[in-house]
Formats: C-alpha cells, sequence, structure tokens
C-alpha cells in the first residue's frame, strides 16, 4: 500500500547554507525542532526572530520529494492514545508508621 504524499514546507538556514535543506520535524509551543540533510536534528526557540532564519526552499518537485523520502524517516509518528492507566501511587497514608 502506498503511503498519501503530504505537504511538507523544506527550508534552509540563512546563516548554515551547509546544513542543506530541512523541514520541521517537530513543533510545541517553546522548541520548534528541524532535520537538515546535511546538520542532522537542530532545534530552535519558537519565536518569530529564529523563525525568520528559516528561509522557504525552492525545489524541483522531483527534488522534493527525493529530499522528503530522505528525511521523512526522522519525522516523528502522531502518538496515539494510551489505553493503559497509571498505578495509583503509594503513599504513606493509611500505614501505620514505622
Amino acid at each position: 500500500m502506498r503511503k498519501a504524499a503530504r505537504n511538507v514546507t523544506i527550508f534552509r538556514h540563512s546563516s548554515h547554507a551547509e546544513w542543506g535543506h530541512g523541514i520541521i520535524v517537530e513543533e510545541n509551543s517553546s522548541k520548534l525542532y528541524l532535520y537538515f540533510e546535511n546538520g542532522g536534528r537542530r532545534a530552535f526557540v519558537n519565536d518569530d526572530r529564529y523563525r525568520q532564519m528559516l528561509v522557504r526552499a525552492e525545489l524541483s518537485s522531483e527534488d522534493a520529494a527525493a529530499l522528503r523520502a530522505k528525511l521523512d524517516k526522522f519525522v516523528p509518528s502522531p502518538k496515539k492514545a494510551s489505553s493503559k492507566k497509571k498505578a495509583p501511587s503509594r503513599s504513606s497514608a493509611g500505614h501505620p508508621a514505622a
């Protein structure tokens, strides 16, 4: 079965051309994580001044597809909700003092 294609924005870092092209692999309110083809995984503060350093890359559709295929293995899959319940924590309440 073929994976559905997904649109991924490809970036380059304005100060680190040696890192090559990268894609966002994870994002939360405080951090932005990108994986670059030559620079590996990099973390950035999730703030406009740092996002401005990321420049949208213009690649041919073939080059973009090849890069996505190369970097997709570094994108975490969505987490599934766990059906496991946490065990109640043990507290000293209800236990006789030693």
